[in-house]
């Protein structure tokens, strides 16, 4: 009996694809055809899918950074672009597009795609410096691609932003030192030194804590290793940078409490940050204003923290990492009684929207996409819904909610044989590992979700026929 091979998602996609080769040594691709207007409005920056006005960008699954990566012929890894009702998909960067952070992927600002890169660059024996991180953009056509500058590898905290006169910086922190670069000059505007380990890089701007340092009459001035006289505060700052100067901002100085800052998480104009006293009214977590003002979210000690707003409190990991709780709000001596276990295990958030969580939970060996509503009356004794029961592959980029739509990241194959027994016999993939999946949360049915992009040959069902 002859088995016939196929695979019926690929094989429909693969007649909707369309691509522009046009391969040389400068990288040259494109122009494709079609695309958003230059002024439409951008969502999801920094994610592994990015809306602009009807189209969407995406990385097409997860790529090993060793992988070929020559100009033009990747596809595995690198950014398509398709309409939002998942229909005119089409290559526009192929580079494998890659990063050691959950949290950043492919940023957009104008008419251009910002993204990381294995370097192509080779070395004396003409291996490629795969290990080294290009930062790259390329023009929303695919036209333009270009290397912006290399670090000498993929474990800098980084993200890209945009300044009121529109252009474009890279941000990057390693080795306690941030930097700022001109993506359209292509060179470096500041330079902070002495950052404490833990610097928020959100969409609405970069915030870091510093070390203070006194000279022997207590008065403080900058870090010299030369100078003996010279000690570190018991007191730190927070920073925000401030692009149009080009300089970092006092956020709040810790010098009158003498207490030391430790970030955790930002949203709406507000930092969320711990403060290090052991009497209660100046320990925990607090939530702080861009004006100064201060407001003591808890007076314990959380792994993670997702705000919800100062006035609803925020989400936290327990300190054993068993549990997300939902902290109302700081009551002196009695913080608990305004501490509610949520989900009795250890999850990530992806988002909260409205009066839902969605998480992603292991269940039967599988991580799957939950939601729960965390105001319910009776939230402790009940469990999360299943929204996608698909295994989701959740140590790449961060899985995103665009609308209803969400975007995963699939952990493993699975197949299925249509016809079995018969002369037409046909083994068909379901579902492709590392590849990007999009799920409906407001679907009934909780097995569904449509690929993106287009699959490479060595991850297709095997061809024999015998």
């Amino acid at each position: 009996m002859t088995k016939k091979i196929l695979t019926i998602v690929s094989v429909i996609l693969c007649l909707a694809l369309t691509f522009a080769f046009v391969g040389c040594a400068n990288d040259s691709f494109g122009p494709v055809a079609g695309g958003p207007a230059s002024n439409d409005e951008v969502s999801s920056n920094g994610g592994m899918v990015v809306q602009k006005g009807d189209y969407l960008y995406f990385i097409n699954g997860v790529e090993e950074k060793s992988a070929e990566n020559e100009f033009p012929n990747v596809k595995k890894g690198a950014i398509y672009r398709m309409k939002t009702d998942l229909t005119e998909t089409t290559l526009i960067v192929p580079k494998i597009v890659t990063s050691d952070g959950l949290d950043a992927g492919i940023y957009i600002f104008g008419d251009y795609i910002y993204y990381t890169s294995p370097s192509t660059e080779k070395d004396r024996t003409g291996v490629a410096k795969y290990t080294n991180a290009a930062f790259c953009r390329t023009k929303l056509d695919g036209t333009g691609t270009e290397v912006l500058t290399t670090l000498t590898n993929f474990a800098a905290q980084f993200s890209f932003y945009e300044a009121e006169d529109k252009t474009v910086y890279l941000v990057y922190f390693e080795s306690s030192t941030l930097t700022v670069f001109n993506t359209s000059t292509k060179k470096k505007t500041l330079t902070v030194e002495n950052l404490t380990d833990n610097v928020i890089m959100d969409k609405d701007g970069v915030y870091f804590v510093q070390s203070v340092y006194l000279d022997k009459d207590d008065n403080e001035v900058e870090y010299d290793s030369s100078n003996p006289n010279i000690t570190k505060a018991t007191y730190s700052k927070i920073f925000k940078l401030d692009f149009e100067k080009q300089e970092a901002v006092e956020y709040k100085s810790g010098k009158e409490q003498n207490v030391l800052y430790v970030l955790s998480a930002y949203k709406d104009n507000i930092v969320y940050a711990y403060k290090n006293k052991a009497v209660e009214e100046l320990k925990g977590l607090f939530a702080i204003a861009s004006d100064g003002t201060e407001t003591q979210m808890t007076a314990n000690n959380y792994n993670k923290i997702y705000p919800i707003s100062v006035s609803e409190g925020v989400l936290a990991k327990d300190a054993n990492y068993n549990k997300i709780v939902w902290i109302k709000g700081y009551v002196s001596g009695e913080d608990i009684k305004n501490v509610y276990t949520i989900i009795n295990e250890n999850v990530d958030i992806v988002d909260v929207i409205g009066d839902n969580i969605y998480y992603i939970s292991s269940v039967d060996g599988k991580k799957n996409l939950m939601k729960i509503n965390y105001k319910d009356s009776d939230i402790e004794s009940k469990n999360g819904v299943l929204i996608c029961d698909w295994n989701i592959y959740a140590t790449a980029y961060n899985t995103e909610i665009i609308g209803n739509n969400f975007f995963f990241i699939n952990a493993d194959h699975k197949e299925r044989t249509d016809n079995k027994g018969t002369d037409d016999e046909v083994i068909v993939y379901e579902k492709y590992q590392k590849y990007m999946y999009v799920a409906s949360i407001t679907s009934t049915d909780v097995s569904k979700a449509t690929l993106l992009g287009y699959v490479i040959d060595k991850d297709q069902p095997d061809n024999d026929n015998d």
